[in-house]
C-alpha cells in the first residue's frame, strides 16, 4: 500500500510540475522559450568574415547572404544577450545618411545580432529575439551616418552556432501623411542619425534648452520631422514656444508619419512642465491628434514627437497652432496720411 501511495505522489508531483511549466495565457510577461539549438549541417559558403579586421563588405544594398558560423571564433558579445558562440562579421560604409533593416530571419539556430559603429565599443543596435521571427534576430530603422562604418555582427544566444540568412535593405521612404501646405513654417532642424545630439529645439531634453519661437497668428502650420535613433532609441523631440497676450483657447492638432502616431502636449514653460493638455497614447500612422486648453496670458510650449517605436529619423509631421488673438499692429500716421483719409 505504501508502494503504491508513494507511486501516486511521485505521479502526482511530475504532474504537478508539468502544469506549472505551461504559459499562463494572463501572465504580463512572455513564458521562457527553450534557447541555444545549432544546426546540424555546415553550408555550401562560409558567409562573414571573422573579425572586423576581416569583415565581408556590403557593396550595395539591399544586400543578401547565407553562411555558416561554428568554425568561427567568438570575438564580440553584443549587450542585449548572453553569448559566447562564434560569429561572423560584415561591414557597411554607406555614402549618405540612412535608414536600414537587417534581419536574421529564416536562420538555423537562435541568433543575436549586433551593430557597431567604427570600433567594438560602439555598439548603436542590438537584437536577440526578434516577434517576427522568434529566435532569430531582426533590427529595424537603425539610422547610419554617412562616412562611418558600420559592423554588423552575427552572434548566437549562449554558445549557439549554425546557419545564418543575412538580410540587410534600406528602409523604404515613410510616408508624406499631409501635404505640407502652401505658407507653412519649415521647422529646419536637421535630420537626425546614430551620431546625433538635438542641440536644435530639443527644448528641456537640450542643454542648454533650446526652443523654436513661433510668432503670434491667429492659425499657424509647422512642417517638421522626427524620429528615433541610437541603441537606446532615443527620439527627436521638438519644442514650440508661444506668447499669449489674452485669455484664450490655445488648440494644437497634428498628423505625423510616426508609427505609432505622435504624441502631442500643451505645457507651461517649466522645465518640469505641467501639462495643460496631454495626447500619449499609440494609435496608428498618420493620424490625427488634437490638444485643446484654456490659458491665460503667457508663455506656453507644445510638444511634439514619435513614440519609442523606432519611427526612423525624418519622418514627417505637420503642425498646426490656433486660438491666438494677436494684437493689430500699431501704424504710424503722418500728416499726410490723415489729410488723404478726412479729405
Amino acid at each position: 500500500m505504501k508502494r503504491v501511495l508513494l507511486l501516486c505522489l511521485l505521479l502526482l508531483s511530475c504532474t504537478t510540475s508539468l502544469a506549472f511549466a505551461q504559459a499562463n495565457p494572463f501572465s504580463a510577461t512572455r513564458s521562457l522559450q527553450i534557447k541555444g539549438t545549432s544546426s546540424e549541417h555546415p553550408p555550401l559558403v562560409q558567409g562573414g568574415g571573422d573579425t572586423f579586421v576581416s569583415a565581408t563588405p556590403i557593396p550595395a544594398l539591399p544586400y543578401n547572404d547565407v553562411g555558416y558560423t561554428c568554425n568561427l571564433t567568438d570575438d564580440y558579445s553584443p549587450s542585449c544577450a548572453y553569448s559566447v558562440a562564434p560569429d561572423a562579421v560584415y561591414s557597411f560604409t554607406p555614402a549618405a545618411n540612412m535608414c536600414v533593416n537587417i534581419s536574421l530571419c529564416g536562420s538555423g539556430y537562435d541568433t543575436v545580432l549586433g551593430v557597431y559603429q567604427n570600433n567594438p565599443a560602439t555598439l548603436i543596435a542590438c537584437d536577440d529575439d526578434s516577434p517576427a521571427c522568434g529566435l532569430q534576430s531582426e533590427l529595424t530603422s537603425v539610422p547610419l551616418s554617412a562616412g562611418n562604418t558600420y559592423y554588423i555582427v552575427v552572434d548566437g544566444y549562449s554558445a549557439a552556432c549554425g546557419d545564418y540568412m543575412l538580410s540587410v535593405s534600406q528602409c523604404p521612404p515613410p510616408p508624406v501623411c499631409l501635404p505640407c501646405p502652401a505658407g507653412a513654417i519649415a521647422e529646419g532642424e536637421p535630420v537626425c542619425n546614430a551620431a546625433y545630439v538635438d542641440n536644435y529645439n530639443g527644448g528641456c531634453n537640450s542643454t542648454p534648452p533650446v526652443f523654436t519661437h513661433l510668432a503670434c497668428a491667429p492659425t499657424q502650420t509647422i512642417c517638421g520631422t522626427y524620429g528615433t535613433w541610437n541603441s537606446n532609441g532615443t527620439r527627436d523631440t521638438d519644442w514650440y514656444e508661444i506668447a499669449v497676450t489674452v485669455p484664450t483657447t490655445l488648440t494644437a492638432t497634428i498628423t505625423g508619419a510616426g508609427l505609432t502616431g505622435s504624441a502631442l502636449a500643451i505645457i507651461d514653460n517649466n522645465c518640469a512642465p505641467n501639462v495643460l493638455c496631454g495626447q500619449f497614447t499609440p494609435s496608428v500612422q498618420c493620424a490625427t491628434v488634437t490638444c485643446s486648453a484654456p490659458v491665460a496670458p503667457g508663455i506656453y510650449r507644445i510638444f511634439v514627437a514619435s513614440f519609442f517605436d523606432n519611427t526612423p529619423c525624418g519622418s514627417n509631421y505637420t503642425l498646426t497652432v490656433s486660438g491666438l488673438d494677436c494684437p493689430t499692429p500699431v501704424q504710424a500716421r503722418t500728416w499726410g496720411t490723415l489729410k488723404a483719409r478726412y479729405r
